[in-house]
């Protein structure tokens, strides 16, 4: 199977809003991680979620996120990154008054955890 492009991911330029919660929109995907943008309008969050098997890494591109895992919440500004571990309850909101916009990389079986979805490989199959 022939190595597909290397190309630059700009989150920023790639986050789309919605004015009711929040949007994502996956930048790459390969066989056991995946890279998505996360926009989230003001008072915007994601629900607390969890993943047996599957790792979050947050970079916040602009804005203030509060980040919850279990009962802790960490405030991360613009250019700070956060480890969510597999396993506990985990979720994002936009902690500040401007617009949030977060890179998420997720491994290491980032599409089993997203509604059992097909790996990679399979939808390059056809």
């Amino acid at each position: 199977m022939p190595t597909p492009p290397l190309r630059a991911l700009r989150p920023a330029e790639q986050a789309r809003f919605k004015a009711d919660n929040f949007s994502y929109t996956t930048l790459a995907a390969g066989e056991a991680t995946t890279v998505e943008v996360y926009a989230f309008e003001p008072g915007a969050g994601l629900p607390g979620h969890r993943h047996e098997a599957t790792e979050h890494v947050l970079t916040v591109v602009a804005g203030t996120a509060g980040v919850r895992v279990g009962r802790i919440i960490a405030i991360l500004q613009a250019g700070e990154t956060a480890l969510v571990p597999a396993g506990p309850y985990h979720g994002i909101f936009n902690a500040g008054l401007g617009r949030l916009v977060v890179q998420q990389v997720s491994g290491p079986n980032p599409w089993d955890a997203r509604f059992s979805g097909p790996q990679p490989s399979e939808l390059r199959r056809g």
